[in-house]
């Protein structure tokens, strides 16, 4: 009987161990793919601002205020584990004029649905989908950019971005870095609570997203 419970209290130990290390794992990961979020934006919106700057001195200070909003925000955020959904719809708004401002030709519709108060999802998780269709959408033509904000009484979280694919690329298909982040942070936290659809058809990019909020 000794023994039994000796191997018992081993085994139950050994299973709290391990799962202690799975979450130290996740959490290890998780904040990797968030230090390589803030990266790659800002180095896209660098981009930007030099472009810009080469035309017109006032755009381009214009967008290092709006830079300056969003990098405050990213800080904020980038110390808690959730933030309220509703402010995540600001912060994407605030770089949607950012990209506004440099774009000249883009037509942008974005629609909001639902009450959205105590909703809390992972902080910039929308952003890459936003930056891709602007990234992907606009240039050569003129661009179309449509977003969808819904939420249910359920907490069911619909967000949709689709774009008319302007600039040709094949990483339009594969979603580069900022999108294949967010597929694997939403694997690490989401994993049997959301349905993401990445499809490339007659003409336009669509990231249509269910979240269980």
């Amino acid at each position: 009987m000794a023994f039994g419970i000796k191997w018992a209290y081993h085994g139950s130990r050994q299973i709290f161990i391990i799962e202690r290390l799975k979450a130290k794992q996740t959490e290890s990961e998780l904040k990797l793919l968030k230090s390589q979020i803030n990266p790659h934006f800002l180095f896209n919106t660098l981009n930007n601002i030099y472009s810009t700057n080469l035309d017109d001195h006032e755009k381009a200070n214009d967008i290092i205020l709006e830079l300056a909003d969003l990098l405050r925000y990213q800080l904020e955020s980038g110390k808690k584990q959730l933030a309220p959904l509703q402010d995540e719809i600001v912060s994407l708004g605030n770089y949607i004029e950012l990209e506004k401002i440099r774009v000249r030709d883009c037509a942008v519709t974005v629609t909001q649905t639902g009450d959205f108060s105590g909703a809390e999802v992972l902080p910039l998780l929308l952003l890459p989908f936003v930056e891709n269709a602007f990234k992907y959408g606009t240039g050569i033509e003129k661009g179309e950019i449509d977003i969808l904000f819904e939420i249910s009484e359920s907490n069911l979280f619909h967000f949709r971005c689709r774009n008319k694919i302007v600039q040709k690329s094949g990483r339009v298909h594969s979603g580069g870095i900022g999108l294949q982040n967010v597929q694997k942070r939403l694997a690490l936290i989401y994993a049997d609570k959301h349905d993401l659809e990445l499809t490339d058809s007659n003409g336009y990019y669509t990231a249509d997203l269910k979240l269980q909020l």
